[in-house]
């Protein structure tokens, strides 16, 4: 018998929702409603103020006849609209952060190889004949001003 838990949950002002390991979403409303939600067997079960639980075809259930389940299940798939993003959104970051951290290592490794190209010769960072091939823009000419700065220097 495998064990069910809580994979995740989140609480808003008129209702906590539970996402479990076999793949159920509970919501526990404020005012003592409920609704599973079951994907495999596309159905839905609600509970509603008095007790009394009813169950509905997943497809259908926002036809039903219980104006106070359909304005929750609205509100359950609002809810569920945002986690679905917060969680994109938290993935994404995730993944910028890798290929920041990538960066990071790739920089470093280059920055380490250079050093250790460069022998202690700064002009070994600059790359013959750049006067001829890069066009006189500002950032070559504060390029040529630190050659010509290291070149006086040594």
């Amino acid at each position: 018998m495998n064990l069910i838990y809580v994979k995740s949950w989140t609480k808003t002002k008129h209702a906590a929702m539970f996402r479990l390991s076999n793949s159920l979403i509970q919501v526990e409303f404020t005012d003592q409603t409920q609704i599973l939600l079951n994907s495999r067997l596309q159905m839905v079960y609600y509970k509603n103020k008095k007790g009394e639980y009813s169950q509905h075809k997943l497809a259908s259930a926002l036809d039903a006849d219980y104006p106070e389940m359909v304005k929750r299940l609205k509100y359950t798939k609002q809810i569920l609209v945002h986690w679905r993003e917060a969680k994109a959104e938290e993935k994404k970051g995730q993944e910028k952060a890798k290929s920041t951290k990538e960066y990071e290592v790739d920089y470093n490794s280059i920055t380490a190889r250079g050093k250790k190209l460069m022998k202690g010769n700064l002009m070994r960072y600059f790359v013959d004949g750049f006067s001829e091939q890069i066009p006189h823009t500002s950032a070559y000419k504060g390029m040529a001003r630190i050659k010509s700065y290291i070149k006086d220097r040594h």
